[in-house]
């Protein structure tokens, strides 16, 4: 397992169970400079740290080293390395309690049709107060549950599905809402089968590359892109049944701020 750092501001920075440190005999992981990223070897484990924009991130860094661990810069960065770590050193997939801790509110539904979606996601979202966040944080976590609860139920049967027709699957889907002292989460269990690597980054790079919706298929096709720009971490976890969907937002007032962010993805498959 190696970290990768492309941030300058990082560069002269040692880590030491996600702690920064002085001194590299302090460090339990050695970091690497980026400029030696394409010689990755290890994309399940290694991670690279990044400050640059998320499309150079996606058509460049990631298309070189299909890394499962992207980590963008956040005010969060050092809290987020060490709970990637750990869950790494586990052989895991990312679970709420040791990713997402101390949770202060949480609120789930299970939708079995795709008529419930819109009431669905206004039953978490009431439950929530948003008031010292910036105005549009409620707008954005309601268009991304919409994307992935919309994927969750018409990919079920191919995506030329016609999505004004109503879809009603046998497992329920759920949706969970939830907050602690520094973020909020979002989630979306799709049971549509695996979601391989492959097929996930080449979805994010053609929405870099083209920035405009497909016309050849019902969904514009862009979803999983937007998602990506509009969390601090997307998280994927590939289970046997379906892919874990996950959105971590870090609590921010000002909506300026809060795009400054790089934006993480990770990617875990288990033991």
């Amino acid at each position: 397992m190696k970290i990768y750092i492309n941030a300058p501001e990082f560069s002269d920075i040692n880590l030491k169970r996600g702690q920064f440190v002085n001194t590299p005999e302090e460090a339990d992981y050695r970091i690497y400079d980026h400029s030696t990223w394409d010689l990755a070897k290890n994309p399940d484990k290694d991670i690279l740290l990044s400050s640059v924009d998320d499309e150079i991130n996606i058509l460049e860094h990631l298309n070189k080293v299909h890394s499962h661990h992207l980590i963008g810069k956040s005010s969060n960065i050092a809290t987020e390395v060490e709970r990637t770590l750990s869950i790494l050193d586990q052989g895991d997939h990312w679970d709420p309690s040791k990713g997402f801790p101390s949770p202060i509110s949480s609120h789930e539904v299970l939708l079995s049709s795709s008529k419930e979606i819109k009431n669905s996601i206004d039953e978490v979202l009431s439950n929530f107060d948003f008031s010292d966040q910036f105005n549009e944080q409620k707008d954005i976590i309601r268009l991304l549950a919409n994307e992935l609860l919309v994927n969750a139920f018409y990919h079920q049967l191919g995506e030329d599905q016609d999505r004004s027709s109503e879809i009603i699957l046998e497992t329920p889907v759920p949706l969970q809402l939830a907050r602690n002292e520094s973020s909020v989460l979002l989630r979306v269990e799709d049971t549509n089968g695996g979601f391989p690597y492959e097929k996930m980054l080449a979805s994010l790079s053609r929405g870099f590359r083209d920035k405009t919706p497909r016309q050849d298929t019902e969904g514009a096709g862009l979803g999983l892109y937007f998602v990506f720009k509009m969390t601090n971490q997307l998280i994927l976890n590939l289970k046997e049944n379906g892919t874990e969907i996950i959105c971590m937002f870090d609590l921010n007032k000002r909506y300026k701020e809060y795009m400054k962010r790089v934006s993480s993805l990770h990617y875990y498959t288990g033991k």
